[in-house]
């Protein structure tokens, strides 16, 4: 068995706020996971011209969220929080990982995790039980963020929607830093995706393993091809 949260939801000590301020920790930018180096084949997408606007932008993220890998993240870190079964735990970690469509993918997805484990433990050093269930088998971040979420009682909800954000934010900063857009146009693309963001969320917050899957043939091929891309400024 892993370990159950306590009864009530984590929340904000502060009046007024229902958020557990872990959230706002664990998926800042500035959190040490080492995203910032990796693009999702984002780079390999813009340099071959199939990203090149902010209308391309926001399609090739809105697909990431609904059919793609920000939509099983959301499924795997939902799974992970309503598991009490450590060998189901296990399971969905090496689901996450074996999603990854190829090499590039999958040493971005250990990494983050490996980053995200080590970075939770020193801020927190009692939350290093609720991983030992973890050792020695490969899990992808959200599903260490699942797991932590489940063990401090935060709210499913509010940690799918925050991951959600985060997920999209970070390609958003990959597409600004490729010089496709600007701040301010990522930003008017991010607002346009709360509702895509929202869907996903409550597809995640009721799914199965089942419903795990993606349809996004081309960020996974732009993926692949980015393995031998010789001039580059992202890891994948």
């Amino acid at each position: 068995m892993v370990d159950t949260p306590s009864q009530t939801p984590r929340q904000s000590p502060l009046p007024g706020s229902g958020v557990a301020p872990e959230l706002f920790v664990w998926l800042s930018p500035t959190f040490p996971t080492g995203a910032f180096a990796y693009s999702q084949g984002l780079e390999t997408a813009v340099s071959l011209g199939w990203v090149a606007d902010s209308a391309h932008v926001k399609e090739w993220i809105s697909a990431a969220v609904s059919d793609g890998s920000i939509g099983n993240d959301l499924m795997l870190a939902s799974l992970a929080m309503r598991t009490d079964s450590a060998d189901e735990l296990r399971e969905i970690g090496a689901l996450g990982m074996a999603l990854q469509p190829g090499a590039e993918r999958y040493n971005e997805a250990a990494a983050l995790a490996g980053n995200f484990r080590n970075a939770v433990c020193a801020g927190w050093p009692e939350m290093s039980d609720a991983f030992k269930v973890l050792d020695e088998h490969p899990a992808t971040l959200p599903v260490l963020l699942g797991t932590l979420v489940r063990v401090q009682g935060i709210a499913p909800a509010d940690a799918l929607v925050a991951y959600g954000h985060a997920a999209v934010g970070h390609l958003l900063s990959a597409a600004i830093r490729l010089s496709v857009i600007g701040q301010v146009a990522a930003q008017k693309i991010h607002a346009e995706l709360f509702p895509v963001i929202e869907a996903a969320t409550r597809r995640a917050l009721d799914c199965e393993e089942a419903d795990i899957g993606s349809a996004t043939l081309a960020s996974d091929i732009a993926s692949l091809m980015h393995e031998t891309q010789r001039v580059r400024l992202f890891r994948s």
